[in-house]
């Protein structure tokens, strides 16, 4: 019997949000895992979508963000793939849970002020149509965009794994001392 867990996510601007990879991350459990991303082709809004002589340009767009999110995937040690879909999400969900059959599915939209798929009601057609735990994530970029600058994300060095701690200070696995900034609780944790 399979025991690999499968997840597809859908998602358009929102695909490599650090909330969708967590999420997925978390959904994938610790076990083998395949995570599909599809990525609708859609324009920057329903009506330009349906006015838009540039299809070719939504599809680079789309293509663009789902590289960059099956590549944050994989650099969690995920097993992921991706795909353009349809330009209605609902249909492009339909078409992927078709080949794909996956254990869980996780929609991800703009918060509920910028989001047409929450205004069409993406995600609760997708729960009273699909079998499976569907899951709703909430990625605002603008907030994550903010927060890169205060937290970096990705470090290009190995943080400090602490060993020790007394008072104050915590000692590295190179008897490096550090200040516990948060008064003490770090330490007490060791």
């Amino acid at each position: 019997m399979d025991t690999t867990r499968r997840v597809l996510v859908i998602a358009n601007e929102t695909c490599a949000g650090a909330a969708v990879c967590d999420e997925v991350r978390y959904r994938a459990g610790h076990g083998p895992a395949q995570v599909l991303v599809v990525a609708p082709a859609l324009a920057g809004s329903r009506m330009g979508h349906w006015l838009s002589s540039d299809v070719g340009g939504a599809r680079e767009a789309a293509a663009a963000r789902l590289e960059s999110s099956v590549a944050a995937l994989r650099a969690m040690g995920l097993d992921a793939t991706g795909q353009l879909g349809d330009a209605d999400p609902l249909q492009a969900l339909d078409d992927a849970y078709r080949v794909f059959a996956p254990d869980e599915v996780v929609i991800s939209t703009h918060p509920p002020a910028r989001s047409n798929w929450l205004e069409r009601r993406v995600v609760q057609r997708a729960r009273d149509r699909y079998d499976v735990p569907v899951t709703h994530v909430v990625v605002d970029l603008v907030r994550e965009a903010a927060m890169t600058h205060v937290l970096h994300r990705h470090l290009r060095r190995t943080p400090p794994v602490a060993v020790a701690g007394r008072g104050m200070f915590i000692t590295d696995a190179s008897g490096k001392e550090y200040l516990d900034a948060c008064g003490g609780a770090a330490v007490s944790c060791l």
